[in-house]
């Protein structure tokens, strides 16, 4: 696999010199071809030879590797050396005594506990408890555990498996449970001569006889190692629901089969696993391998090497069962350091720009990425957090450090990365593809001193890098200047990712950038850089710019060259009159989809050009209340209206006017808007909001909306999550959630600080039935408070903001104590209460 990689970037390379070196530009014209062919002439027969000397036969010779360098036992043993077999033989020879394991009981305890309570409150219908985690961590020996503790209570018990080879869809799908209703029928009945030619019967009589069997009695069926949500559906339709107290056990690695399989509503429930601490697993170690328990002194480094292995075994079993799209994607992670999170738009489109995602028909090359990541993420081999930026959640992931170091030793083996600094300082590398910067490194220091890559120092460490090949750059620390002295001999750079670098680039860095013809994601977030120069309109394949926390101001007009920008992203930095303007020719822009911090500058054509960027899915855009035309607005307005694929706009006023009433005149809004934010002057919500039915999440600050129109408009969006209310948004002293605003869907409302906000929030009796948090910011408000919190009846959890010296932020804090108290003694469920002092 190592070999067919390294032939297919030698091919891709060959593509991107081709474009380089040879390509004719568009308009040349006949005289201008036959002198650029005259001129390449050379070139071109370089390239043809390099291109024959891509000989599949010579491979070995070509992309021969210092493999023992590459691994570095000490530090990344090559975990597909160990045996993965042994471990079901291991499991089998002790499940007879599962119960002794570490770490087990106290979760099997646990899940009994909920399934006998359940049974108790007199719920009969069946329930189906999932227990999910990846691949190893002892899913099967905790349900084993479970259906062993409930012998006495569950009479007729059954365990099946069903593997990743269960297929529901296929055109024989009924032997798969054919086969599996066998298997159940031999474990819970007792009398065997009742199956007396089972073989011979077919699937109707099968599943007819196993639901007489069953109607009368309660039973425990556990279904192990459920991959699919088909699969589970298949299964359900044959489990009858006897309405006897039942219960079924299911494991799966993927949350959204466990999902499917015990539903949020109706009692059912879902236990994730974990993996054993390293102190437990070697407890379990000592237990196993000594009579007494303990370890001889000269044993110790031997023992923790094998429970390192052991555990590496398991992550890299899961890593191996991955689909062939997804595991690219997953040894990504090796480029980051450890504990590293990465923003969700940045690892997708950094994927796209790698060529990790694939065409599928019918989806955009991101929406086949946000699949592969959720994919991901079900499968529990990535960790979500969501983070508050600039108002919205951002999403951020990282990997486990143990599955980060399986993916590392991985990638290096397969060459798919080059790490260096830090502990990766004596790694020797040949031939370079994606170069990730974590530390200081000598050879940094020599970048600029040419290699010579001939087969004598193949694979040999001599200080000096061979950045010929380098296709993507990433740097985390502040070390590397020497090495951005030398990007101009990146000549195949399709990454250069610089978020992470903290430093300066001066005037030829920013040249030398200028001059990554192939460059499809560039990324100078926090960098010290202060002008994008003209020449950035000559990156034609660029595909992602991202120059946020810079002191940028604005872009040049030659970016309307880059007709394949999908992502243009650009702070706000304090003076709107200083931003980027929209510049004219916007519309040859056609394949954007976000624009960040923009300003609508006073034309009308600009304002037309708008409307002509189909794609766009995210804008943030600044209007100008002084100077500003009608007629533009009113264009701006028609724009917006076209902008069918729009998901997030925020739009804001420079000035303290009345600009933003221009909304008003949208001849119909954008059907699909998911997030909206209205900063600035507009003194009425928009009626057209009222048909949002996507809407999730609603921000407002700066308007003078009054009376109950702020909730009017919003209360029946069937959709809406989040509302957070900002400084002068709201003109009254008392803001009122009333009996009539429903609210379906909202699980969260911010009050926010400044002036212009109401003194009094009051909740009546049926508002907002599934509000689950409550955020209330105090800062220099002593007369705030809270009036009807007793009827927002599913409240999970109320935050409050503010001074430590003030009064209503204490008074508000005495009522919210009182009412959990209430609620206890009428065992309604309570919430927790949170104070951040500022």
């Amino acid at each position: 696999m190592k070999q067919v990689r390294e032939l297919a970037y030698d091919v891709e390379d060959c593509v991107g010199l081709y474009w380089l070196r040879i390509r004719c530009r568009l308009g040349d014209g006949v005289r201008g071809r036959l002198k650029h062919r005259l001129q390449t002439y050379r070139e071109r027969r370089r390239l043809a030879a390099e291109i024959s000397a891509l000989s599949i036969s010579e491979r070995h010779a070509r992309y021969g590797v210092n493999r023992d360098a590459l691994q570095h036992r000490h530090l990344f043993p090559s975990y597909q050396s160990y045996s993965l077999t042994a471990a079901p033989v291991a499991a089998h020879a002790h499940r007879h005594d599962s119960h002794q394991l570490v770490d087990i009981k106290g979760q099997a305890d646990a899940l009994v506990e909920l399934l006998i309570k359940q049974q108790l409150v007199g719920e009969q219908h069946v329930k189906v408890f999932s227990i999910v985690g990846f691949g190893g961590v002892g899913k099967s020996t905790l349900g084993e555990e479970v259906c062993r503790l409930l012998e006495t209570e569950f009479p007729y018990r059954a365990i099946v498996s069903v593997s990743q080879a269960f297929d529901p869809t296929s055109r024989d799908r009924r032997s798969d449970l054919m086969e599996l209703l066998k298997r159940v029928f031999w474990q819970v009945v007792e009398m065997k001569k009742l199956l007396d030619g089972i073989d011979d019967w077919k699937y109707e009589k099968l599943d007819k006889e196993l639901r007489s069997y069953l109607k009368d009695k309660r039973y425990l069926i556990m279904v192990d190692d459920i991959w699919t949500i088909r699969a589970w559906e298949a299964i359900q339709s044959v489990l009858c629901d006897n309405n006897r107290g039942s219960r079924i056990i299911v494991t799966t690695r993927i949350e959204a089969v466990a999902k499917a399989c015990s539903p949020a509503i109706g009692g059912h429930h879902i236990h994730h696993t974990q993996p054993l601490e390293f102190e437990d697993s070697k407890k379990l170690f000592l237990s196993r391998t000594f009579v007494n328990k303990e370890c001889p002194e000269e044993l110790e480094d031997v023992m923790e090497n094998i429970l390192k292995r052991d555990e590496a075994n398991i992550l890299a079993l899961n890593y191996n069962h991955l689909p062939h799209e997804l595991k690219g994607c997953m040894m990504y992670f090796s480029i980051f350091p450890e504990d590293y999170e990465v923003n969700k738009d940045r690892l997708l489109w950094r994927w796209i720009a790698e060529g990790l995602v694939t065409e599928k028909r019918g989806l955009s090359l991101m929406e086949v990425a946000e699949s592969y990541l959720d994919d991901l993420v079900n499968r529990n081999m990535i960790q979500l957090r969501e983070d508050i930026e600039y108002y919205w959640k951002a999403q951020m992931y990282r990997v486990h450090d143990m599955f980060l170091e399986v993916m590392v030793s991985k990638s290096l083996e397969s060459n798919f990365a080059s790490l260096l600094g830090g502990q990766y300082a004596t790694m020797s590398y040949d031939r370079i593809r994606r170069l990730s910067i974590q530390g200081d490194d000598d050879r940094l220091e020599n970048a600029e001193q040419p290699r010579k890559n001939t087969a004598a120092s193949a694979g040999v460490d001599d200080g000096i890098l061979d950045l010929e090949h380098v296709r993507s750059l990433s740097m985390f620390q502040h070390t590397g200047k020497k090495l951005l002295d030398q990007l101009g001999k990146f000549r195949l750079l399709r990454v250069l990712d610089l978020e992470g670098f903290k430093g300066a680039l001066t005037k030829d860095h920013m040249g030398y950038i200028c001059r990554l013809y192939l460059l499809s994601f560039l990324s100078l977030k926090g960098i010290e850089v202060g002008e994008v120069p003209s020449e950035i309109g000559k990156l034609e394949h660029l595909q992602t710019l991202d120059v946020r926390q810079t002191s940028v101001r604005g872009l040049p007009d030659t970016v309307t060259k880059l007709y394949k920008l999908e992502r243009l992203q650009i702070s706000y930095n304090g003076d709107a009159n200083l931003m980027w303007k929209l510049p004219l020719e916007l519309k040859k822009m056609k394949m954007l989809r976000e624009v960040g911090f923009s300003v609508l500058g006073n034309h009308l054509q600009v304002a037309q050009d708008v409307g002509e960027l189909d794609h766009l899915q995210e804008m943030v855009v600044y209007v100008d209340d002084i100077t500003f035309d009608d007629n533009v607005l009113t264009e701006f307005a028609n724009s917006l209206s076209k902008l069918y694929s729009l998901r997030r706009l925020i739009i804001r006023d420079v000035g303290y006017g009345k600009t933003l009433n221009f909304l008003d005149q949208l001849p119909s809004p954008p059907q699909l808007l998911r997030h909206l934010m209205i900063a600035g002057g507009i003194d009425r919500l928009p009626s057209w909001i009222m048909s949002l039915t996507y809407l999730v999440q609603f921000n407002m600050s700066w308007g003078k909306v009054a009376g109950d129109q702020l909730f009017d408009v919003l209360c029946e969006l069937p959709s809406l999550e989040t509302v957070c209310i900002h400084n002068y948004c709201y003109e009254g002293n008392v803001l009122v959630a009333r009996t009539r605003h429903r609210f379906p869907e909202l699980i969260t409302l911010r009050i926010a600080s400044g002036s212009k906000l109401p003194n009094v929030i009051r909740f009546e009796n049926g508002t907002m039935p599934k509000l689950e948090n409550l955020l209330v910011n105090f800062t220099d408000n002593d007369e705030k408070k809270i009036i009807g919190i007793r009827h927002l009846t599913n409240l999970k959890e109320v935050q409050l903001w503010g001074n430590e010296s003030n009064l209503a932020l204490h008074r508000a804090l005495k009522h919210l104590k009182s009412e959990n108290k209430r609620r206890l003694f009428e065992s309604s469920s309570q919430f927790q209460i949170v104070v951040k002092y500022e």
